[in-house]
């Protein structure tokens, strides 16, 4: 395997302290039958390139799946987009799309290799409501169904 690049040595570290900070650290490594303390005494440098590999690819994966979902729902209801400044996210993650449901203000970012799947929208004029993560899925589930649908 290729020396690891400095870059390599970041995104495993941003990887790695994702998924950490989500709380899934010990699901993922657990579900690949290995274990922390093992990782850390021997150098397993090949071992966790990989890992990153496949950490970052189903991230990845994930994120595109989401954000085809929240490109059709912004079809269906006023919608825009806008950047957004976040202080310690990269500028890379600044993207925002805005929806107005009829329960109130979504909002989801997403990353810059996948603006493609917004280009249909236009500037969002208005500003971010202070909506959570929480409200913001407790109005997406109050959505009746739409008529005629």
């Amino acid at each position: 395997m290729d020396e690891m690049t400095f870059q390599d040595i970041i995104k495993a570290h941003e990887e790695i302290s994702f998924l950490i900070k989500s709380g899934c650290w010990d699901e993922v490594i657990g579900s690949k039958g290995c274990d922390l303390d093992a990782i850390l005494a021997h150098d397993h440098r090949d071992f966790l390139i990989k890992l990153v590999s496949e950490i970052t690819l189903e991230k990845d994966n994930a994120y595109l799946e989401r954000n085809k979902l929240v490109s059709a729902l912004s079809k269906l209801f006023h919608s825009g987009k806008k950047k957004t400044n976040i202080e310690g996210w990269s500028a890379d993650w600044h993207g925002c799309v805005y929806i107005d449901l009829p329960t109130g203000q979504v909002s989801w970012h997403y990353h810059d290799s996948q603006e493609y799947l917004f280009s249909h929208l236009s500037e969002y004029n208005s500003e971010w409501d202070g909506h959570s993560t929480e409200i913001k899925y407790e109005r997406l589930a109050l959505l009746d169904r739409l008529e005629g649908k």
